[in-house]
């Protein structure tokens, strides 16, 4: 499931009554567009119109969110940083970002902290199973098996046969390792890591 959908589905409270309902449709379509940084600028200026702070947070999120699909970092994090400081109890939507914004960026640690620190949390079912997902992802990405079975056993509804695969593919990256990688896995490891239910299109 993408992160956008998840949000809109409820596991992040956005924008359940904004004041700027025609600034956010204009963001929403930049969006569409593939204009992100546009749609982030948008979003940003929709968060100054709210008078709301759970409302104001909830245009930030969406800003950072469409930093990050320009790949403007920084940008995507200062917002974040709004994010706390307007509405502190969204600090598990933050994370959850955080944690697509660290991986996007190769920086897997971070990442794992982030969905680890989501798992167990108090959001939806769908939240918590995707943290799950994605935290054993980028476990796997670090060769940190035993991280990798102790999220996929926190998986709300595991995927059939994970840790069978798991091993599988643990057996077969330490013999060997070879080259054509898609994205940070090898070719090879596409099918078991489909029977994980742990292989998704890239967020950015």
């Amino acid at each position: 499931m993408a992160l956008l959908p998840l949000a809109l589905a409820g596991a992040v409270p956005l924008l359940a009554s904004p004041s700027s309902p025609d600034t956010l449709s204009f963001a929403r379509t930049l969006s569409e567009q593939h204009d992100h940084r546009a749609a982030a600028l948008e979003y940003r200026r929709a968060a100054l119109e709210e008078r709301s702070p759970v409302q104001q947070a909830a245009c930030l999120w969406m800003a950072a969110y469409e930093y990050g699909h320009s790949r403007r970092w920084d940008q995507a994090e200062q917002c974040l940083v709004h994010v706390e400081t307007v509405a502190p109890n969204l600090e598990n939507e933050v994370y959850l970002l955080r944690g697509e914004l660290s991986a996007s960026r190769r920086r897997f640690r971070e990442a794992l902290f982030y969905w680890e620190s989501l798992v167990e949390s108090d959001r939806p079912l769908a939240f918590r199973r995707y943290a799950a997902r994605k935290g054993a992802s980028a476990a796997l990405a670090l060769k940190k098996w035993d991280r990798v079975s102790a999220l996929l056993a926190n998986d709300p509804d595991p995927p059939p046969h994970a840790q069978t695969a798991l091993a599988e593919y643990e057996k077969r990256i330490k013999i060997r390792l070879w080259g054509d990688f898609l994205g940070w896995f090898p070719v090879w490891a596409m099918p078991i890591l489909a029977s994980m239910g742990m292989v998704c299109a890239p967020f950015f």
